[in-house]
């Protein structure tokens, strides 16, 4: 191979891995922007699920579904198979309170889903809470959240100090 054919070879390889990395790089923060519009949509699900049920909260998930478009899912966890207690990749785990809506005053502290943190290798999570806004917690904070959460208290107890 001449020395001029051999520096096109080596050009053409260059632009191609650099166009996989640029492609890789778009997707990935596609996908992390995607995770708190999918439990945006689903907060929405709840409201537009309570004013159709006399501010009822659905007892379930599953009684969201007529309310959305599509499953939410996470799709970076759902692409890489990652799943927590048996569900499947990309699941929300909800933790929806039951009775009225109005029944909940500090439905802005209350949470109503969140992902599991091996969705994000453990930085931390997106959090959904009643009142329908979706906040990011770090990894320690989303630790003692949920901690709080399976043992039935939402909303969570204030975290002690560092």
């Amino acid at each position: 191979m001449s020395k001029r054919a051999f520096i096109v070879f080596l050009v053409a390889v260059m632009l191609t891995l650099g166009v996989r990395f640029s492609y890789i790089l778009w997707r990935d923060k596609s996908e992390e922007g995607q995770s708190p519009r999918a439990l945006s949509k689903v907060g929405l699900a709840i409201h537009f699920y309570a004013k159709d049920h006399q501010d009822q909260l659905p007892a379930d998930a599953k009684s969201l579904i007529p309310y959305l478009a599509v499953r939410p899912v996470n799709l970076r966890a759902e692409r890489l198979g990652l799943s927590a207690g048996g569900r499947p990749a990309g699941e929300y785990i909800y933790v929806l309170p039951q009775g009225k809506l109005s029944d909940y005053p500090r439905a802005g502290e209350m949470v109503a889903a969140y992902e599991p943190l091996a969705y994000h290798d453990g930085a931390g999570i997106n959090v959904l809470h009643v009142d329908g806004h979706v906040n990011w917690i770090f990894e320690r904070d989303a630790a003692w959240l949920i901690k709080e959460v399976e043992a039935g208290r939402n909303p969570p107890r204030e975290r002690p100090g560092p």
